[in-house]
């Protein structure tokens, strides 16, 4: 993972608005999001040299890429799940 954020570092990713799209994304979600996002470049390279390249030989994460990403990957929470763990992160000190 530590390659996908030197990459992310060195693109222009617009974190705004990929935070707009993502309001009830969990943890989970976010983490599938990027995920999802950095295989994105790898599904250009053709099977038999999967095996023979190393990360740096892929083109850098985009935007479009998240964009892409955002059409699979869908939030798990909803406004009455997220109210409800925000309750209980409260009630046990989690957050203040």
């Amino acid at each position: 993972m530590s390659e996908f954020f030197k990459q992310l570092k060195s693109n222009s990713i617009n974190f705004r608005y990929l935070a707009s799209r993502t309001e009830f994304y969990s943890y989970s979600d976010l983490d599938a999001l990027c995920r999802t996002a950095a295989l994105i470049p790898l599904r250009s390279v053709a099977r038999s040299q999967v095996s023979k390249i190393t990360a740096s030989d892929l083109r850098p994460i985009n935007m479009d890429d998240f964009d892409e990403a955002l059409q699979s990957v869908k939030p798990s929470l909803n406004q009455e799940n997220r109210e409800r763990l925000l309750e209980f992160a409260r009630k046990y000190a989690q957050i203040s």
